[in-house]
């Protein structure tokens, strides 16, 4: 049972479009963080 399940090959990922939702979460995400970075810097030249 176990040997004739092992030698089935396991079915091939279909790639598909992430969602509008995901990516505006993604970019979301993305903006924050990039927003903590810019801070993170401290004062600039003076």
């Amino acid at each position: 049972a176990l040997v004739a399940e092992a030698a089935v090959p396991p079915t091939p990922r279909r790639a598909t479009r992430p969602t509008l939702a995901s990516k505006k979460r993604r970019l979301d995400e993305k903006s924050r963080r990039s927003s903590v970075k810019r801070l993170r810097g401290g004062p600039g030249d003076d």
